[in-house]
């Protein structure tokens, strides 16, 4: 999808997994809800070819570089630690993209990719590198005063 005028983005790509019965409720439920669920075998494979897909789509468009969540570290279920581990490695198989950024809500999950990192024998940037990464030519701090500071003949995404 294009990613229009107010991301700094060309392209916004989609991917969706299914829920993991490890983050079922236990309790019973409507068949039509439990049918959103999957084993846990075929939902950390479809997990890997989310992340196959969305690399091979963002090698499709020429992207030099991604930047995408930890996709089945959210509401789907996944134990952190399994999403980690296939996340990292349908990462690792693929180097269309040069540079690949994921993005966490919580520190637990990227206390697991970290784990998960070390487990693979990957070299992970610690929480501090992370932050302190170029955004534009400046540090993300830098980045975030410049678009507080957005000339009025700019105003960005607007609500409503």
């Amino acid at each position: 999808t294009d990613a229009g005028p107010v991301l700094s983005a060309r392209h916004v790509l989609h991917t969706a997994v299914p829920s993991h019965p490890a983050g079922r409720d236990s309790r019973p439920m409507p068949q039509a809800q439990a049918d959103e669920f999957t084993d846990a075998a075929t939902a950390e494979t479809m997990l890997h070819q989310s992340y196959a897909s969305v690399l091979a789509a963002a090698a499709g468009v020429g992207a030099q570089s991604l930047c995408c969540p930890a996709i089945g570290c959210g509401y789907r279920g996944y134990p952190l630690d399994v999403a980690a581990r296939i996340g990292l490695e349908a990462l690792a198989q693929d180097d269309a993209v040069p540079y690949v950024e994921v993005r966490f809500w919580e520190r637990r999950a990227l206390a697991a990719w970290e784990h998960a990192c070390q487990e693979l024998d990957l070299q992970p940037c610690g929480e501090e590198e992370a932050m302190q990464q170029l955004w534009e030519g400046g540090s993300l701090a830098d980045w975030q005063e410049k678009r507080w500071r957005r000339p009025a003949a700019d105003p960005g995404c607007t609500i409503a």
